[in-house]
């Protein structure tokens, strides 16, 4: 970071949210620094989104050849010789999350965006802590994403719980997984594991699947997950949906994402349930701090990216309207399924 201590704009996070708006922002000539705590890009480049299409990659690659190679005309293939190297996938998954991170720092250096890296606090409207400094700011923009909440069991030492970033980084991989969740992300991780030949069940804390999905397609995901044998259990208590299973297979949490936040000092930004409450321009309850993506309870990358423009263009004095019926949901499963609009 340069000797500046005063900004226009200090946005607070990395990810998709973050470093489209540090971008936009500092296009319209607004003095920007970007505060990440760990890399560039946040959890959806470095250890959700984009591994997990990588590896998806592989696990699709990995069916034709040993499934499918006699229907698209390939022959000598011996189908029981065929495998794969998890160790060789996950090395893969790095290069390309590396290369791609590579890509965003170079962007932010191109725009000229001051960098730093950090865990900020909030001190109050106008100035942050970062590295036992003090930085002045005329507004700010928390773009913190979010994390799976744990898992509400009362004995959670009987199970092996995994976050989803432990599999995508594990150089090695089991054979019978269970993921706890009724989201993208769980559906995503039981089709990729489904496709690597791995045991899965899939337990839905709720009554009913996706409930924001069509029924056509809800009915769709349930005759797939039948075809492939990925057994579903839907029971809103977790405790007794558990009760059952082998407490030695790894769980996978993907149960519900909260809000991570930086600490505030002195004050508090109104909240609604987990995450921060903003206005049709991103403002929080400090009309000064603005807040984007996952913090905010919209758990898309392509909306985070739009929630961050509205509110850097705000600050510029440029109105921006951003209709979420516009914004397409999309689950990575085989085929894919997408929406957009209402149901």
């Amino acid at each position: 970071m340069s000797d500046i201590t005063n900004y226009d704009l200090i946005i607070i996070g990395g990810g998709p949210a973050g470093y489209i708006g540090a971008i936009r922002a500092a296009q319209l000539g607004i003095k920007t620094l970007l505060v990440e705590k760990q890399a560039v890009g946040g959890m959806c480049l470095n250890w959700g989104c984009i591994p997990m299409k990588v590896i998806l990659e592989s696990a699709r690659q990995y069916q034709k050849i040993k499934y499918q190679s006699d229907y698209f005309g390939i022959t000598g293939v011996e189908s029981k010789s065929i495998g794969y190297e998890w160790d060789k996938i996950a090395t893969r998954k790095d290069k390309v999350v590396n290369q791609l991170v590579k890509g965003v720092e170079f962007l932010l250096k191109k725009n000229k965006v001051q960098q730093v890296i950090g865990e900020a606090e909030i001190l109050n409207h106008k100035t942050i802590l970062v590295n036992h400094q003090e930085i002045k700011t005329d507004h700010i923009l928390i773009a913190t994403g979010s994390i799976f909440s744990p898992l509400p069991l009362k004995k959670k030492e009987q199970y092996s719980i995994w976050e989803v970033q432990d599999l995508l980084n594990n150089q090695s991989i089991a054979d019978h997984y269970v993921i706890v969740g009724n989201n993208p992300v769980a559906f995503e991780l039981a089709n990729l594991l489904h496709l690597l030949d791995k045991k899965i069940i899939q337990v839905i804390p709720d009554d009913k699947i996706l409930p924001y999905l069509d029924n056509s397609l809800i009915n769709f995901l349930r005759r797939k997950w039948k075809k492939n044998k990925i057994e579903l259990i839907l029971e809103p208590e977790l405790e007794k949906a558990l009760q059952n299973l082998d407490s030695g297979v790894p769980i996978i949490n993907s149960y519900q994402r909260i809000a991570v936040l930086p600490k505030t000092h002195d004050f508090t930004l109104e909240m609604e349930q987990t995450h921060l409450l903003v206005n049709a321009n991103q403002q929080t309850s400090e009309s000064h701090i603005y807040a984007a993506g996952d913090v905010t309870g919209t758990f898309l990358a392509q909306f985070a990216s739009a929630q961050s423009l509205r509110a850097v263009n705000h600050i510029a004095g440029i109105q921006m309207s951003t209709n979420s019926y516009k914004i397409p949901k999309q689950l990575y499963l085989s085929p894919e399924i997408a929406s957009l609009g209402v149901t």
